[in-house]
């Protein structure tokens, strides 16, 4: 392969990795939200704190399980955390037995801005799983995924085993 191929896959690559498209989807969420007022808090919520939202759509979670799940510092999640509080859109309260054990849980406005997060991102899937099945073969996406693997387990595995 041409070095000047390896530099464009590299370069895409980084667009891919540092590209959040924070913006398309903060106004693809304020479009969807049949209630006007959650729009502006939308737009001040920060990406983390849209996946803390959806990180506890299925009930009350420690700060430290969020941090895990997210792959996210756990002062990431604090700060977005206590953002999301001010927004109104979770609590938090300590732990009876363990003062450092912080539990937040949505209210019902960020239960409604975590539903509507989750079907942004099951559309936006499915609508890339169906323009990757239609553009590119089976044998093409065998490569892909071949390559991907083979980027992510250098990035892995890099400097490990060096002395």
């Amino acid at each position: 392969m041409a070095n000047g191929q390896v530099n464009q896959i590299f370069n895409v690559l980084q667009t891919i990795v540092q590209d959040n498209n924070v913006t398309s989807e903060k106004t693809w969420l304020q479009e969807h939200l049949s209630d006007a007022r959650l729009r502006p808090i939308v737009a001040r919520t920060s990406v983390v704190g849209l996946h803390i939202l959806s990180g506890l759509e299925n009930g009350q979670r420690k700060g430290i399980d969020l941090a895990e799940d997210l792959n996210v510092t756990r002062g990431g999640i604090y700060r977005a955390a206590q953002s999301l509080e001010q927004l109104g859109l979770i609590t938090s309260q300590h732990a009876a037995d363990n003062k450092k054990n912080r539990y937040y849980a949505l209210t019902d406005d960020g239960q409604i801005i975590a539903r509507i997060h989750d079907r942004m991102h099951h559309e936006m899937n499915d609508q890339l799983f169906a323009t990757l099945e239609a553009q590119f073969s089976e044998a093409d996406l065998a490569t892909v995924l071949r390559f991907l693997q083979t980027v992510s387990g250098f990035k892995q595995d890099f400097g490990q085993g060096e002395d």
